[in-house]
């Protein structure tokens, strides 16, 4: 996977893809996870990935800034085909700048993204997008390679205090003041949970 992230191709594109003029780094790994879709696996609700803070009581009237936030590079492990739960699109929805409503979903015209093993598929994080039900016989899996604008760790860990702050004096802080500094920023609750053999 290091090989995949490290790649060449990829650098060129996202370099590209988030410009801005800036002394920091312009993008960082958001996350990499793989998307196995069982047979019989459901089909999802129509969302987006770059998903900002927002009041649910203003929802309908607040867009989402249109700066690139995410961009998605999905890597297909098995051919994506009609009925195996591939991808589904809605074009140009990206522009909208916000998240698709109840009413979006049931009115908006998808297209089905198919592609055969080992393509890249790859989407602004504004794209409404799901993927659709696997009635095939044989699993969905790909890669999702999720890249995030470094622009708000710009803001909130200018100074990347976690390499400036020498190891002997963060271990020594609070809780509070670790998390403050960036200490376990960006980790989910379970995502550091071991399972232990009894």
């Amino acid at each position: 996977y290091r090989e995949l992230l490290e790649c060449r191709y990829f650098h060129t594109l996202l370099d590209n893809v988030f410009n801005r003029p800036t002394f920091h780094d312009k993008y960082g790994l958001s996350s990499l996870a793989a998307h196995l879709i069982p047979p019989g696996g459901e089909a999802t609700l129509l969302h987006i990935d770059s998903v900002v803070p927002e009041s649910s009581r203003y929802r309908e009237v607040i867009s989402i800034p249109s700066w690139m936030i995410r961009f998605i590079i999905v890597v297909t492990l098995t051919d994506f085909v009609v009925d195996n739960g591939s991808t589904a699109v809605v074009p140009k929805s990206h522009k909208l700048c916000r998240r698709p409503t109840n009413e979006d979903a049931k009115n908006a015209k998808e297209t089905l993204l198919t592609a055969p093993a080992g393509s890249l598929i790859m989407w602004d994080g504004l794209l409404w997008h799901r993927n659709t039900a696997n009635r095939s016989t044989s699993p969905r899996d790909a890669l999702i390679c999720s890249f995030a604008a470094s622009f708000f760790k710009e803001i909130c860990g200018e100074e990347e205090h976690l390499a400036v702050v020498p190891p002997g004096l963060r271990e020594s802080m609070s809780p509070r003041l670790r998390q403050l500094i960036g200490a376990n920023r960006g980790i989910k609750k379970g995502a550091t949970y071991l399972c232990q053999d009894d």
